[in-house]
């Protein structure tokens, strides 16, 4: 199969969602430990950061449809199988060992609610373990991060139109710790954060 993805400019989380002989990609591609790696393939069910001169990018092979990913404790980036995959369709293993959202990135970090062919994803592991991407999975009995608020945000934005949206939350049950950002993006990739490193910082108690 052939699969034609479109990323934006600059650095970019991509994937390899398909299976083929050769993954020798062209270009600056940085994986991730806990600092950033140079790489010179993609591997199945991981993720890499990309510079782009130009927003395309083909993928030819053979379908994946099931991919089981091995996470450690901290942050991970992921990648992806050959069909979008819903976030709450992702097993755990152990079960809720997930403590963030999934983020993509594109110009700036966003909340993912899919995994989309091509593309990768932040995420943070409580330790440990796996994560099985499969579209006919039944949704785990896991306990996914709670979704952002939908008041009282902020925008920052660049010269060159990269925009990073910020939120403040005042609910009880909001745990900020949550909302943590991934690692900030290679050189010279835009981000915006609150000093705190999140996304959404609590305006209650000790937080305002």
């Amino acid at each position: 199969i052939t699969l034609s993805e479109e990323f934006g400019t600059g650095w970019q989380l991509i994937s390899l969602p398909v299976r083929q002989p050769c993954t020798n990609v062209p270009g600056n591609l940085f994986a991730y430990g806990s600092s950033y790696l140079r790489a010179d393939s993609l591997l199945p069910g991981r993720g890499y950061w990309k510079k782009f001169s130009s927003p395309g990018m083909r993928f030819i092979g053979y379908p994946v449809e099931a991919e089981t990913i091995a996470v450690r404790a901290g942050w991970n980036i992921v990648g992806s199988i050959t069909t979008p995959v819903q976030k709450s369709a992702i097993g755990q293993l152990p079960l809720n060992n997930l403590s963030s959202l999934f983020f993509g990135y594109a110009g700036s970090y966003f909340a993912a609610d899919t995994i989309r062919p091509g593309h990768a994803y932040w995420v943070k592991a409580k330790q440990n373990g796996l994560l099985i991407l499969r579209p006919a999975l039944a949704a785990e009995q896991a306990t996914l991060p709670l979704a952002l608020p939908s008041q009282r945000s902020l925008t920052i934005e660049d010269a060159a139109g990269n925009a990073q949206r910020l939120y403040l939350d005042d609910r009880p049950e909001i745990d900020p710790e949550e909302y943590l950002l991934p690692p900030l993006p290679p050189d010279r990739g835009f981000d915006a954060r609150f000093l705190s490193g999140r996304m959404v910082e609590s305006s209650a108690g000790e937080g305002r």
